[in-house]
């Protein structure tokens, strides 16, 4: 999945993200790299839902709230993001 991602063949990326949640729908990294896949596509709606959807399951998940970081500065939410890498901070 990583090297899909790497590779900005985000739909690759996207397929591979299904399946596991479609096995591990709990899986928090698994619902946190999906939303970074969506941010990098571009999709911010539904990267910020799933996001938030992976720190509702773990709030001390310090991976979600670094990706959290991510989608609010892509969507120059710079508050939102310095907020989130503080709280990864925090936690990592």
């Amino acid at each position: 999945m990583l090297k899909f991602y790497d590779e900005k063949n985000n739909k690759k990326a996207l397929e591979i993200a299904d399946r596991l949640l479609q096995a591990y729908p709990e899986h928090i990294e698994v619902m946190s790299f999906k939303a970074m896949t969506l941010n990098q596509a571009k999709n911010f709606t539904q990267a910020e839902f799933w996001i938030n959807k992976a720190l509702k399951k773990d709030f001390t998940a310090f991976f979600g709230w670094h990706v959290m970081g991510i989608i609010k500065k892509s969507t120059k939410d710079y508050e939102g993001a310095r907020s989130a890498y503080l709280q990864a901070y925090k936690l990592g």
